[in-house]
């Protein structure tokens, strides 16, 4: 999950000679989509998120990622609606990356804490 605007990345690799390598510099462009908002944030149970129906049309997906980066839950919203409700109480208490897609790759996302 890069910084919104532009960021620059390249990978240092060390050989079992202790050798060091570095890759080609790769360029990221990440805009974030406007207008999502998730809330309450912290979260308990109960999660709701509003969508600008401009930025997001069609199926919905929404993504939680846990802090090591490991997906834990998926849901799936058959068309656009501008206010989704989801039941996130199983899920483990701790800090997320809640992904939202939609079926034309808008995309965006927001840190939740769960508690």
């Amino acid at each position: 999950f890069p910084a919104a605007g532009t960021t620059f990345y390249r990978i240092k690799a060390r050989g079992f000679a202790g050798d060091i390598s570095y890759s080609t510099t790769e360029q990221v462009e990440y805009r974030p989509a406007k207008n999502l908002s998730v809330y309450p944030n912290p979260v308990s149970s109960r999660m709701f998120i509003h969508l600008d129906a401009l930025t997001f049309q069609g199926k919905i997906t929404v993504t939680f990622y846990a802090a090591t980066g490991t997906q834990t839950a998926r849901y799936y919203f058959k068309r656009s609606a501008t206010d989704l409700e989801l039941n996130i109480a199983h899920l483990p208490k701790g800090n997320y990356r809640v992904v939202v897609t939609d079926e034309h790759s808008a995309k965006q996302d927001q840190q939740v804490i769960l508690y």
